[in-house]
Parts: C-alpha cells; structure tokens; sequence
C-alpha cells in the first residue's frame, strides 16, 4: 500500500515533468514566433527603407537633371536676347550712317560753290 502511494506519486511527477516540458515548448514556440515576427517586420522595415531612399535619389537626380535643363535654357536664352541687342545696336548704326550720309550730301549739295 505504501508502495502503491509512492508509485501513485511518482507517476503524478512523471505527468507534471511531462506537463512542465510540453510548456516550455509551447512557450519557445511562441517565442520563435514573435522573434520571427520582428525578423520579418524588420526586414519589412529595411526593404520600405531602401525603396524610400530609392525614391529620393531618383527625385534628387529628376531635379537636378530638371535644373540643369532649365539653366541650359535660360543661357540659350541669354544668347538669343544678346543676338537681338547686337542686330538692334546694328540696326541703329546703318541709320545712323545713312542718316549722317544723307546730310553730307544735303550740306555738300546746298553749300558747294
């Protein structure tokens, strides 16, 4: 009968072990899982990181490309206006010197014994 109690014990032990391993499983289980849930979710994280930087180099390049185009634009531009200013200069000039040429002949014509 003593004998039987303590076989009785030991079996409950035996169960509680079992018990207490079978926990201890469960809860690396779980714990597996959450560390690989924050694996993933920073992996997930780094790879929205990398797309964002991404984005913005190819938006920094997209400007300046733009800005360089634009400053390529307004020296053209430049160049057009001094073209202009230079023909109107000219063109000032050439009536200017029919003008002065058409006096001479007027003075010389009237004034000429």
């Amino acid at each position: 009968s003593v004998g039987g109690k303590f076989a009785s014990v030991d079996s409950k032990f035996t169960s509680y072990d079992k018990q207490m391993i079978e926990m201890q499983n469960k809860s690396k289980a779980v714990v597996d899982l959450l560390a690989g849930g924050v694996i993933a979710a920073g992996r997930k994280q780094q790879a929205v990181n990398e797309e964002t930087s991404k984005k913005q180099a190819d938006f920094k390049a997209a400007m300046q490309a733009e800005m360089q185009s634009m400053q390529a634009e307004m020296k053209s531009l430049k160049k057009t206006v001094e073209k202009l200013d230079e023909s109107k200069q000219i063109e000032k000039e050439s009536k200017k010197e029919k003008r002065n040429k058409a006096l001479e002949a007027l003075i010389s014509a009237c004034c000429s014994p």
